[in-house]
């Protein structure tokens, strides 16, 4: 997921559209990595650190997409953003290395984890939104001088 969604980010941030095979190819990878980290035996001691580093690239690339909102004049959306960006990286540096007490189903864990994805992915639709909405404007607001 850190990795698809940092390229559908770089959508508004960089400009980055990708033709519908390369989007294929991208796609397909990241569901063979995913199987392969999820299901492999020799990566059972590894993951958690994979993980953890895995969401952690993706928040620093998520601090950057805040501070495009910060300049765009949406703060509440990078505020918001930069709450989800934290409880997200709690959420995943939690679930492998700080077990809640208590918690042996882990049912306690995953509805905080559910609550923090959706949240998260609703955050992340309004602030693209708005963020697209704001390079918009400001694109059509400059007039070339001659």
């Amino acid at each position: 997921m850190p990795i698809i969604a940092t390229l559908g980010l770089m959508a508004v941030t960089h400009n980055y559209k990708p033709s519908l095979m390369k989007d294929l190819m991208l796609f397909a990878a990241a569901f063979a990595g995913t199987c392969f980290v999820y299901l492999s035996d020799s990566f059972d001691e590894p993951r958690p650190y994979f993980y953890v580093i895995m969401w952690s690239g993706y928040s620093i690339y998520l601090s950057y997409f805040i501070v495009q909102l910060m300049r765009a004049g949406e703060g509440m959306h990078a505020l918001a953003t930069a709450v989800g960006a934290a409880v997200l990286l709690a959420v995943a540096i939690t679930y492998d290395f700080f077990p809640i007490p208590g918690d042996d189903t882990h049912m306690i864990f995953m509805t905080w984890a559910f609550f923090t994805w959706s949240y998260s992915a609703i955050q992340m639709y309004y602030a693209y939104c708005a963020l697209e909405r704001a390079k918009g404007v400001s694109s059509r607001s400059f007039v070339p001088a001659r």
